[in-house]
């Protein structure tokens, strides 16, 4: 009989696992240096492996900072600057992904900053994240309506916190604080027709100058549709609600009224950019258009954040503190007029309690802004957690 430690069958079992294993090392490494050789020189990240995996009909998977599973096998591997280690019967701990951290977090009870568990992640916790060398971005009247150059550039000391999960489960980091025009007046203006236009692109474009590529999938602003998901809120567009728990919060009722009908005579801001910018002739508006009141508020102590998160969101944001740390969403949306000034004597409180809510909104026939602007506030949808995005001890 071949039986024993030492027997045939045994032994050439043993050879077969070390040949699997060999392959499968053989098979990371080859991923791995191609993506070094198509990124030139940048860092290699598990989603460029998933890339080589899928080219080469490998059955892998990579995640995280950076581990490597192999489902026919139900082996796991670790890649640290090239470097293969395992095999691994469970998924090493010290690779969790940015997500499964996050799902971890969610969990804690611990939910003030306090935590010390290196496998969770939490809304409002401190990461390290550094943006990539980007050049300055600077705008022009054609872009906010305002006659002044404005220029931003990326601030070293700025500070990044977690924001909670994208639509597609992808990690967000929000800047700790709103991010500031290079100038002395820290302040970014948008006004006029070229705002109501380019409000959106223009917010982006001066957030992505905080934007790594290598750590980041994405850098823009941040959206009110960010802070509902953060609150679990959903907009019922048929109904025109906005649900919080099946209870509608909405404290504005423009979603329920009547579309705005352009007649002729009325401005149309689209017709300002054509004539005056040359903007795409197709988007003219004339007698007979409308235009859908989708614009929504609700006080922000409706969504049920916890005092570290809503802080995050809306310190110093209300007249109390002058709006020092007021921020522009990149979400535009058309309210009506007439409708808005029964609450305009009460705007502060408003303001107070909605700190986006007057900050860029499309409407039938202008853009009403703040003359004393506020700044953009910058949105990363980072890869993962690895060496240079890690958390951060600060509370």
């Amino acid at each position: 009989m071949l039986t024993g430690e030492n027997g045939i069958l045994n032994q050439a079992k043993k050879a077969s696992e070390q040949t699997e294993i060999a392959a499968e090392k053989e098979a990371i490494s080859l991923a791995y240096n191609a993506a070094v050789s198509k990124n030139q020189g940048s860092d290699v990240d598990f989603a460029d492996l998933n890339d080589e995996f899928e080219a080469s009909d490998v059955n892998a998977e990579a995640s995280g900072n950076i581990v490597v599973y192999f489902p026919d096998t139900e082996r796991y591997y670790t890649v640290e600057n090239g470097v293969v280690k395992g095999p691994f019967t469970e998924k090493p701990e010290t690779a969790l992904s940015a997500e499964e951290m996050l799902a971890n977090g969610e969990k804690c009870p611990t939910q003030d900053g306090t935590c010390t568990d290196e496998t969770h992640l939490h809304v409002g916790d401190y990461v390290e994240y550094k943006p990539g060398n980007n050049s300055p971005v600077k705008l022009g009247e054609a872009e906010t309506g305002y006659a002044e150059e404005q220029t931003f550039s990326a601030d070293a000391s700025t500070t990044w916190r977690v924001l909670g999960k994208d639509e597609d489960e992808h990690v967000l980091l929000i800047s700790g604080s709103p991010i500031k025009k290079s100038e002395s007046d820290p302040y970014f203006i948008m006004q006029g027709a070229e705002a109501y236009i380019n409000c959106v692109s223009t917010l982006n474009k001066v957030c992505s100058v905080y934007n790594n590529s290598s750590l980041a999938i994405e850098t823009r602003s941040i959206t009110v549709e960010d802070i509902n998901r953060l609150g679990g809120v959903t907009v019922d567009e048929e109904a025109g609600e906005v649900l919080k728990d099946g209870t509608n919060i909405d404290v504005l009722g423009f979603l329920k009224m009547e579309p705005f009908v352009y007649e002729t005579g009325n401005y149309a801001p689209e017709n300002y950019m054509i004539d005056k910018r040359g903007a795409d002739p197709k988007d003219e508006k004339i007698n007979g258009d409308t235009v859908k009141y989708d614009s929504y508020g609700y006080m922000y102590e409706s969504l049920g954040l916890n005092s570290r998160v809503s802080n995050m969101l809306f310190a110093e944001t209300t007249d109390a503190d002058n709006f020092a740390k007021s921020y522009w969403l990149a979400s535009p949306g058309s309210y009506n007029e007439w409708q808005l000034c029964c609450c305009r004597s009460r705007s502060c409180r408003w303001r107070s309690r909605l700190p986006w809510y007057l900050r860029c909104l499309r409407f039938g026939w202008r853009l009403r802004c703040e003359q004393d602007g506020c700044s953009p506030r910058s949105c990363s949808k980072i890869w993962s957690l690895n060496r240079e995005i890690s958390k951060s001890r600060r509370t």
